[in-house]
């Protein structure tokens, strides 16, 4: 109902009670007094002034109106903007619980292309053996809070890491470019972005480990710089890739709805994993200016703490890993449904990632400093 036949209405309701309303009709002194607030009196009886007085009277009483109207109307918004906020959030729960039952039933696997895509390339082989010792480096040292004493198993996790960075390369350049997305939206620069990403963090974790040679030091500030810009990108940019998907004439090709959701989903995946990536930016540098001395300083007043920088950032070499596995895993069409790739991709989060931090923390959080090591 519109807000005047509302208004309209409230008055007839308010009329009959008291006894002034006959019929529905305005009363006497409601028409004379309307009236008397909205005429405009003769030119010839009526000076400059006067008709300058009641049209601003006129103005101010409409100026009421359209507030009240405006007041009226704030409400009706916010209840449509709550509503579909609700449905938006019921819709992704029952995507995934969708997914999830295609994948107990089966139904969302096709098992028979597993084997094709282990052995497609020796990229796609080593790209998933590689997360194997990472995970269980992760899994040992969340469980135990040991770390210098198995920094033999951190630099083979290093080399993993590097192979599964030459492997990421080889993808990109196999894969051709997908115009109907930004970068970081399709698999292409997914994958360019992912061997960027795994150098610098290859160094990390090779650098806190206290077999990390003296006469590599040197490349610190490079690294520290590849690091940061690397991240910076991931995170930014993926802002600018989702303005590009409301430009009526912009530089993508033409999708449909449903491609243009799984980029988007792809954009926001990156914001989050790199926002993430960018809290390693200040202990790099930190490292980097205040060298190796400082590192066993921090070590030795905070037993635990090269635990909880081991497991950091093993997960997040794990985070790009597995993102680029499931996005590979569903480029070969292993993953029948969209929405059962959306809830392995929820599972191996949490299994890879959130459980070798949650273990940790339960355990050795006491040992630990968060921001204050920083300074001594």
């Amino acid at each position: 109902m519109h807000n005047t036949s509302f208004l309209f209405l409230f008055w007839v309701m308010l009329s009959q009670r008291s006894g002034k309303c006959a019929a529905f009709r305005p009363s006497a002194h409601f028409t004379s007094s309307r009236r008397q607030e909205f005429q405009v009196p003769d030119r010839a009886q009526t000076s400059r002034k006067t008709r300058f007085e009641i049209q601003q009277r006129n103005e101010l009483i409409l100026s009421k109106s359209s507030f009240l109207t405006t007041l009226w109307q704030i409400p009706a918004e916010e209840a449509e903007i709550s509503i579909t906020t609700e449905q938006e959030a019921e819709s992704q729960v029952s995507h995934i619980l969708k997914g999830w039952k295609g994948i107990v039933t089966g139904k969302s696997i096709d098992y028979a292309k597993v084997r094709t895509f282990l052995f497609a390339s020796p990229a796609d082989l080593i790209g998933t053996l590689a997360m194997i010792p990472l995970l269980i480096e992760a899994v040992r040292t969340a469980v135990t809070g040991q770390f210098q004493q198995h920094a033999a198993s951190y630099q083979f996790c290093v080399i993993a890491t590097l192979l599964c960075c030459f492997s990421h390369a080889r993808m990109s350049f196999d894969t051709p470019r997908d115009l109907r997305a930004p970068r970081l939206a399709e698999p292409r620069t997914v994958y360019e972005f992912s061997y960027l990403y795994l150098v610098p963090f290859s160094w990390l974790l090779w650098r806190i480990t206290p077999t990390f040679p003296v006469s590599f030091e040197c490349a610190d500030t490079l690294m520290c710089s590849v690091l940061t810009l690397v991240t910076f990108y991931g995170f930014f940019y993926p802002f600018y890739g989702l303005r590009q998907f409301d430009q009526i004439n912009g530089p993508l090709a033409p999708s449909s709805p449903d491609y243009q959701d799984k980029a988007k989903l792809l954009c926001t995946g990156n914001i989050a994993i790199n926002g993430l990536a960018c809290l390693f930016i200040p202990f790099a540098w930190s490292l980097c200016l205040q060298g190796t001395e400082w590192w066993n300083r921090v070590q030795d007043l905070h037993p635990y703490q090269g635990a909880f920088l081991g497991v950091s950032v093993l997960v997040a070499i794990l985070g790009d890993m597995v993102g680029n596995w499931l996005l590979r895993v569903e480029e070969f069409g292993i993953v029948r449904d969209y929405n059962a790739s959306l809830a392995i991709g929820i599972v191996s989060n949490y299994l890879l990632l959130l459980f070798p931090e949650i273990l940790f923390n339960s355990f050795y959080i006491g040992g630990v400093s968060e921001i204050g090591f920083y300074w001594e």
